[in-house]
């Protein structure tokens, strides 16, 4: 049995694939085993992990017809030989000790993940809100403390290493966008010692065309929702502060997405996407301080319905009052 596995979802990423497979290939620890799951790449990604496949036995391959990243996810961690299990995606890479050095920590004390810090590149991007101490966590109410504050390890399952039963009887959630999330806010939940290191050992690709910048609006508004709905749901089981602090995220994220999305063309697609925001929003209104003033923001959207150009600009005009106040 191999000590670690690490596991690469590929789609179309012909460009970036083989400095993400030899960053892996060049790591100081050896004893590890490469997944790499084909997600029906249409264009030369099969064709380097198949010459990869070739040259070095650790490396398995699975190709299959195009499900997503959370299905390929799925998919490598039931084949994993392991009992420890790294993401890693396929236009990202990893610095020369990454594996060594998340792999000795968790090894160490019974820990359920280790956690490292990660470096953008590619793109100009503000930087990340990294770890800046090393610590171990054993109260879940600190880890959502993080998650508000915007720490990036607990957005992303990439950068780390997980104790491979952590993920049994929990299935990815059907989204294309802030799945990472969504499943870290349930991970939180069933573990009871994480680790967290200050070492910058994952790099991190940032690029216009990626898949969460190429997905349609209304995907996003669903999928963003969901996440927030779920922290809510989850903060609601420790107590009012928490409570507060993740139904203010559901409702900022959510009069954002009103702003947004009320510019859309077509008359048929704002409609649905403003029942979906209202589906959300009445799960909210219990906890929001200022529900006399959403309620007039609704009422307005309602009114003027047939007019996307009163929309458009009574929101905007609303949106800046908001900010000055």
């Amino acid at each position: 049995m191999v000590k670690v596995s690490l596991i690469v979802p590929v789609y179309n990423c012909e460009d970036y694939l083989e400095q993400c497979i030899e960053s892996i290939l060049s790591q100081t620890f050896k004893d590890y085993e490469l997944i790499l799951i084909n997600d029906g790449s249409k264009d030369k990604s099969r064709e380097i992990c198949e010459e990869y496949s070739k040259k070095d036995k650790r490396i398995r391959l699975i190709n299959q017809e195009n499900s997503g990243v959370s299905k390929s996810r799925q998919k490598g961690i039931s084949i994993a030989k392991s009992k420890y299990i790294i993401f890693i995606d396929s236009d990202d890479y990893i610095e020369k000790n990454f594996i060594k050095n998340l792999y000795s920590n968790i090894i160490e004390g019974d820990i359920d993940i280790v956690c490292c810090n990660s470096k953008n590149f590619g793109l100009k991007s503000e930087n990340p809100k990294n770890i800046e101490k090393e610590k171990i966590i054993t109260n879940k109410m600190d880890l959502l403390e993080d998650y508000f504050s915007l720490y990036r390890y607990t957005y992303t399952l990439w950068g780390k290493i997980f104790k491979k039963s952590i993920f049994d009887n929990l299935r990815f959630p059907k989204m294309k966008y802030a799945e990472d999330t969504f499943l870290m806010l349930l991970i939180f939940q069933k573990i009871k010692k994480i680790k967290l290191i200050v070492y910058d050992g994952y790099n991190y690709r940032i690029q216009s065309q990626s898949a969460s910048n190429t997905l349609d609006d209304f995907t996003k508004l669903s999928d963003i929702l969901k996440r927030d709905k779920l922290a809510c749901d989850i903060c609601e089981k420790f107590n009012e502060q928490l409570k507060q602090k993740a139904c203010k995220n559901f409702s900022n994220d959510l009069y954002a997405l009103v702003v947004l999305y009320a510019q859309e063309k077509e008359k048929k697609e704002l409609k649905k996407i403003y029942n979906q925001i209202e589906k959300y929003y009445n799960y909210i209104k219990e906890y929001d301080k200022n529900i006399k003033i959403k309620e007039i923001r609704f009422k307005i959207i309602k009114l003027f319905f047939n007019n996307k150009f009163l929309v458009k600009n009574i929101l905007r005009i609303i949106y800046i009052f908001k900010r000055k106040r």
